[in-house]
Formats: C-alpha cells, sequence, structure tokens
C-alpha cells in the first residue's frame, strides 16, 4: 500500500487538516486477523485475539473512539438515514478511500448489526446530523489506536 499525501477528488478538507494522529496503526482483516505488532496489541487489549468484532468493540469500551477507513461507493455520498450498505456490484464505481470516527455499535428491530460512525464531514444536511450507520458487513478495515 503506498501512501499518498494528497487529497483525492470529493474530499473537502487539506490533508494536513485530516492526518490521522494515533499512536500506533493496526489493520484488521475479517476472517483471518493480521495485525501489526500483534504482541504489543494483545499486551494492550490484555485479550486473546477471537475476532476483529472484539478487538474494535474492546478498543472502543477502553479507550473511546477509533479511526475506521472504508472505501466509498458512489451511493455513499447520498445517504440520509438508516443503516447504510455498501452495493458492491459490478456497477458500483468505488470513489476512494475514506475514514470516519467508529462511536460505537447495535443492533436494528430487525436484527442487522451495524457500526455508528461519525463522518468527518461535520454536521451538516448529509446523513443522520452528520452520523452514520454501516452494516456489520465482513470487510476489509484499518482501525487505529487513539492517542
Amino acid at each position: 500500500m503506498k501512501c499518498r499525501r494528497q487529497c483525492q477528488n470529493h474530499f473537502n478538507k487539506d490533508y494536513d487538516d485530516d492526518l490521522h494522529r494515533g499512536k500506533s496503526v493496526y489493520w484488521v482483516k475479517v476472517n483471518k486477523v493480521t495485525v501489526g505488532n500483534m504482541e504489543m496489541l494483545k499486551a494492550a487489549l490484555n485479550i486473546t485475539i477471537e475476532s476483529n468484532e472484539i478487538i474494535i468493540k474492546r478498543e472502543i469500551i477502553t479507550n473511546g473512539p477509533v479511526l475506521a477507513c472504508f472505501v466509498v461507493y458512489e451511493e455513499f455520498q447520498h445517504y440520509k438515514s438508516g443503516i447504510y450498505k455498501a452495493q458492491t456490484s459490478s456497477l458500483s464505481k468505488d470513489l476512494y478511500g475514506h475514514c470516519a470516527k467508529l462511536i460505537g455499535w447495535g443492533e436494528s428491530e430487525t436484527g442487522m448489526k451495524y457500526w455508528q460512525f461519525m463522518n468527518t464531514w461535520g454536521r451538516s444536511t448529509w446523513g443522520e446530523n452528520g452520523f452514520f450507520r454501516m452494516a456489520d458487513e465482513p470487510e476489509e478495515v484499518a482501525a487505529g489506536i487513539p492517542l
């Protein structure tokens, strides 16, 4: 993975304004836990790594919100409310990578699990007053341990 120190299209913040300044970053890949510096992470969380969900939830409970990154598809820009689920068909157009503050999780009345985010786009007319819920789907995510 190559780091680009510039903004991508459709992103209205400078790179330096949005730069994640966490102490360290670990990568979590669903179904195969791949963690950079696993020994440090195990010691910090004091758990046996069982799943991505446990790692992320434990970190939120222990230290507060974490930074989570994901691919933004075109329909995400038009999200208004509800639980967002990426439409990743062959017709879907992925625009760019995006990061947001992962603040919690929940389950809908119909039993759909989701993650609760605060977006970096501010409290505007987008989403649920700047917040959104994303379906808890097996995907690749990156989460940063907060300062």
